[in-house]
């Protein structure tokens, strides 16, 4: 059991439940179907948040009942730890000014902060990276899919909020 609790398995299990049980949590009370209209904007959420709980208990379970192979995660060193906390650090800036910035310049700065942290990359793969995906990620969710994003205030500019 004590070998389950330093698994790495048992971490990636206690991360999916955490997920799972947010977005289930989240979308609680919400209709899933709305009829004459089909699946309401909270279907996506809970479809994927009962799917992280069952991963999450699966790898959980897995571990604890000795199942589970995989030797004790190594943790980071100083400079990975660094990198590990600039990445959470960015992630909770980009929820923070996703509304005051708005869904493209969001993700350009996500990508601009992001990027250099995973890898050595040139200037300018960084920053035609971060706006090739910024611009994607834009087109995709709001033209394709039709969801309405945080528009920020390029939006009134010509192809400010695409």
């Amino acid at each position: 059991m004590l070998r389950g609790l330093r698994s790495s398995t048992f971490y990636a299990g206690l991360a999916g439940l955490a997920l799972g049980g947010l977005m289930v949590g989240s979308s609680w009370g919400t209709r899933f179907f709305i009829p004459g209209s089909g699946p309401s904007a909270m279907a996506f959420p809970m479809v994927v948040g009962w799917c992280a709980l069952a991963v999450g208990i699966l790898l959980t379970g897995r571990s604890l009942l000795g199942l589970d192979r995989s030797e004790p995660p190594s943790w980071p060193g100083r400079a990975g730890g660094l990198r590990l906390l600039g990445l959470i650090v960015s992630l909770l800036a980009y929820v923070a000014l996703l509304d005051r910035l708005g869904f493209l310049l969001a993700n350009l700065f996500l990508g601009l902060a992001v990027l250099p942290q995973l890898g050595r990359y040139r200037w300018w793969v960084v920053v035609g990276l971060s706006v090739a995906v910024a611009v994607l990620a834009t087109l995709i969710f709001r033209t394709l899919l039709g969801v309405s994003l945080p528009r920020g205030p390029l939006s009134d500019l010509p192809l400010g909020g695409l």
